[in-house]
């Protein structure tokens, strides 16, 4: 049996360059999935629970989840942006794109 959510469960996300760049790390990792090679799933799973061992907080990150391709309850609210300096999701994702091409 496959369940959908109601259409109104949805919601936006808030800020637009958010959005783009959620969307662009998406792309990002789904071109890394289309190649087949998947080794760069070793580095993301060690990068997330790094994420979550430093911040308890991780699973609040919109972006966080974007990483880990988890889906979210129509109730999620993100709280925070990325993370800072060394920690960036989106400066990680850059990388892997750049070693992985």
């Amino acid at each position: 049996m496959i369940y959908y959510m109601k259409p109104e469960s949805f919601k936006p996300i808030k800020n637009r360059i958010d959005a783009e760049r959620n969307k662009k790390i998406k792309d990002i990792l789904l071109k890394l999935s289309a190649r087949g090679d998947y080794e760069y799933m070793d580095e993301i799973a060690e990068f997330s629970r790094n994420l979550e061992k430093k911040y308890s907080d991780a699973r609040k990150h919109m972006i966080f989840h974007d990483l880990i391709g988890s889906g979210l309850p129509a109730t999620f609210e993100a709280t925070y942006d990325d993370f800072p300096g060394e920690d960036s999701v989106e400066e990680f994702v850059n990388d892997l794109s750049k070693k992985y091409k």
